[in-house]
């Protein structure tokens, strides 16, 4: 099993709770693999997402008393999650899905932080690869790491959380690794093999429409 614990940053590192991580029945497959525990890098009040690689099912655990408030199932029957992210109003969960004999695509599940609930899902294109996941301060875009080491390229996938508008941003070479600041109107990556980091500015490509096709 595995042994929840959290600081308090404030009072000199202080340990406020320390208890077992929930463990659902989907687990027990992912357990002994490597990274088998994908955790949320911020919390929301005092609310921390966590979630078993590969599993279909997500936990917000209290980081003060070490309860589970809600447990967060996919949508996607298939689901494997990847990806974790939360903000004031929503709980994101992204994860890949078996999709007919295509290759498996991702998705992303908005849950509703009061209560739990789910809210919708976001589904993207065959070029997105959800390995991280950033949402910002308001709510109301998504964004994570599209790259392919096949084609050694990665760009920027961002998702309008409310009207589930999708697009591609900031395509360059590389396998990139994201850091986003909480407005998402400035993006950092970096890149393997690189020593360089790169500065993205999408305070105004983030809103702008993505352009129509017509067929």
């Amino acid at each position: 099993f595995f042994i929840f614990r959290s600081y308090n940053l404030a009072d000199n590192c202080s340990l406020i709770k320390e208890s077992q991580l929930e463990r659902g029945e989907e687990a027990v497959s992912s357990i002994d693999k490597d990274k088998t525990l994908i955790i949320s890098s911020s919390t929301v009040g005092d609310q921390l997402l966590v979630a078993y690689r590969d599993n279909s099912q997500a936990f917000s655990q209290n980081v003060r008393t070490g309860a589970v408030m809600y447990t967060l199932k996919c949508a996607t029957e298939s689901a494997r999650i990847t990806a974790l992210s939360v903000c004031a109003e929503y709980f994101a969960v992204g994860y890949q899905f078996k999709y007919l004999k295509r290759e498996m695509p991702y998705a992303v599940d908005i849950f509703a932080v009061g209560g739990g609930a789910y809210v919708r899902t976001l589904r993207g294109c065959d070029e997105d690869n959800i390995t991280s996941l950033h949402i910002n301060n308001t709510g109301s875009h998504a964004l994570c790491a599209s790259t392919s080491e096949h084609t050694w390229s990665s760009d920027l996938a961002v998702w309008n959380m409310e009207t589930e508008e999708h697009k591609h941003l900031a395509s360059h070479a590389g396998v990139a690794h994201v850091f986003a600041l909480e407005t998402l109107q400035y993006v950092l990556t970096s890149s393997k093999g690189e020593n360089t980091l790169k500065l993205w500015n999408l305070s105004g490509a983030i809103i702008k429409p993505a352009p129509k096709v017509s067929v």
